[in-house]
């Protein structure tokens, strides 16, 4: 049985760790707690949906002092309709987890499958089994956490109706076109700053969205916007990410 702590929210919604959630014979990759946040009281008021990566890193109210992170909780309690955030942590092995799916020398680990089976099959059905009337919007991920939810919409591309991905890049964009025909999901959302390392993959985002226009998404938006590779600057995006993923509230 999980174990559920809730932290006290400040009037920015309701926030929760999950841990001992997986499993006696594990998920395949390493264990982690989860992080829920809502902005509604009961488990089964119907609500959207929306899961981010490197969820260690969303949430401002476990980590009070800590320079790296979202402040994800004060830009969701401005939604107006029932919403559900859940924080995925990194685990300890984050890039060949990640990435592991790659050929590039010294990446490839067979991490980067289970790990998106890990999202699909593990982390969703427990989410839903916790807010059975919950609505699945979108996945989300800056910089490697990116690339994860690009290759599990990829390999589940009935799973996921949206997808961000902010400030990745490399030769990452190059590898999942080849390795994978159609899209990653209906809608899909990308950014990139102009600053440190993102100033260098902006013009890989940009070649990466004109490539995935030719595959005619549902939609596709990109904010090539001023900022460096880091989660102050992601932050910023939150709001818009949160009318492209859920439409505006009425």
């Amino acid at each position: 049985m999980s174990t559920i702590v809730t932290y006290t929210d400040e009037g920015y919604g309701l926030l929760e760790r999950h841990s001992r959630w997986e499993p006696d014979g594990g998920t395949g990759v390493y264990r982690r707690g989860l992080f829920m946040w809502r902005n509604f009281g009961g488990r089964w008021t119907p609500c959207d949906l929306l899961i981010f990566l490197d969820g260690q890193n969303l949430f401002s109210t476990i980590q009070p002092e800590a320079a790296r992170a979202w402040n994800g909780e004060k830009h969701f309690s401005t939604w107006e309709r029932p919403l559900l955030v859940v924080g995925v942590p990194a685990s300890k092995r984050r890039y060949p987890e990640y990435i592991g799916w790659s050929n590039e020398p010294g990446h490839f680990s067979p991490s980067g499958e289970r790990h998106a089976d890990f999202l699909t099959q593990w982390v969703v059905p427990y989410i839903k089994e916790q807010f059975p009337r919950a609505r699945l919007k979108g996945l989300i991920g800056a910089s490697a956490g990116g690339v994860a939810a690009l290759y599990t919409g990829w390999l589940y591309p009935k799973m996921f109706p949206a997808i961000a991905c902010l400030s990745a890049g490399r030769h990452y964009f190059a590898e999942l076109l080849d390795m994978f025909d159609g899209l990653p999901a209906p809608r899909l959302y990308l950014s990139c700053g102009n600053r440190g390392m993102d100033r260098e993959f902006l013009e890989a985002n940009k070649q990466f969205a004109a490539a995935l226009r030719k595959r005619r998404p549902k939609e596709l938006r990109c904010r090539w916007h001023q900022g460096e590779h880091i989660e102050e600057v992601w932050s910023r995006r939150i709001p818009d990410l949160l009318k492209f993923t859920l439409g505006k509230p009425s």
